[in-house]
Parts: structure tokens; sequence; C-alpha cells
């Protein structure tokens, strides 16, 4: 091997470091994986001259800070080492649908032409009545009626439509409790 046979390679699976490391003829060579990934690391296969290949987990610091000064700088003058942005435990956005969000904003704007915007907020006895709307529409739904007749909007929108509602006036619940705790706690 030459100055030019050390890399490192970012791999899915361990089955794809095992293809790589077959194609390299070192598949009988390498050092098994040694400590549990963290959320932001990713599979590696590294192989320097003169040492066993590599597979690990490296989060993107690692590799900056453990693994690249170990390797000769002219191989990596273009390499670009992604960014750290610690935000793994934030909501994932990406992961919501907004296809049914778009439906019940539809039933919001049915709403608050029909009443006035955020109407829905001053209703009284609202935990019942929207409970009792949202199985409304779920059982309309489950009977066969796709859309609601007045609106011409799917039931299953009104339903999850009412469904944040109540879970709205519960997370303002919540805060409330919470802030009254904290105020406690402030004024022992």
């Amino acid at each position: 091997m030459g100055e030019n046979s050390n890399f490192f390679i970012k791999v899915k699976n361990i089955a794809e470091a095992a293809e790589v490391l077959e194609a390299l003829g070192m598949s009988n060579k390498a050092v098994p994986i040694l400590k549990k990934p963290k959320a932001e690391a990713e599979l590696t296969v590294i192989v320097q001259e003169g040492l066993k290949p590599v597979v690990n987990y490296f989060t993107p610091a690692e590799l900056q800070e453990d693994i690249l000064p170990k390797f000769p700088e002219k191989l990596f003058a273009d390499l670009v080492v992604p960014g750290r942005k610690y935000d793994s435990d934030k909501p994932k956005w990406h992961l919501l649908p907004f296809a049914p969000i778009i439906e019940i904003v539809k039933v919001l704007t049915f709403g608050s032409k029909k009443y006035e915007e955020n109407n829905w907020q001053k209703i009284d006895n609202f935990n019942d009545r929207y409970f009792a709307s949202a199985m409304r529409h779920l059982v309309a739904h489950r009977e066969g009626e796709v859309l609601d007749p007045e609106s011409n909007l799917s039931h299953l929108a009104h339903s999850a439509c009412c469904i944040i509602f109540l879970l709205w006036k519960e997370l303002k619940k919540w805060k409330v409790q919470f802030l009254q705790r904290s105020w406690n706690k402030m004024t022992r």
C-alpha cells in the first residue's frame, strides 16, 4: 500500500462495511466495532497503511478531532467535514405528513368563516362538546360517510381538529399548573 492508501469511508451498515473490506481484500483483518453508537455517530471504515482496518462508529466531532489528524493533510484538502448541530432531541418536523394538516386547516378555515376566527376557544363546556364532536365525526366516518355534508370536508379532518382543540386546552392547563408550581417554589 502506498501513501494514498490511507482513507476512511462512511457506510450505512455492517454489511456495507464488510463489502468495502472484502473489495479491498481485508475482510479477515478488520478490528471489530468497539463502542456503542451515539445518536449522531456514523459507521465508518478506516484504512491506514501498516495498520488493521477499523470499523467503528464516529461522530463528526470525533472524525474531525481524532481521525483526520492521523492522516496526511494533502489527502483531505478537499474533504468537507460536516458541522455539528446538537438537535437530536428536538422535534423532528420532517416526520410530520403535511397533507392531513392541510385538511385540518381547511376545517379551521371553514369554521372561521361560519363563526369567527378562534371562536372555538370561547366555547362553554369545552371538553365535553369537542369530545362529542370528535366522536360524531369518527362514527360518521366509520359508518361510511367520508365527507361532512355541511362543509364537504373530511370527517377525519373534523375529528382531528377537535382532538387538536382538546390537546390545546390540556397543554394550556399543564402550563398553568407548571407556572403555579414554579411560583410556589420561588415564594417559599
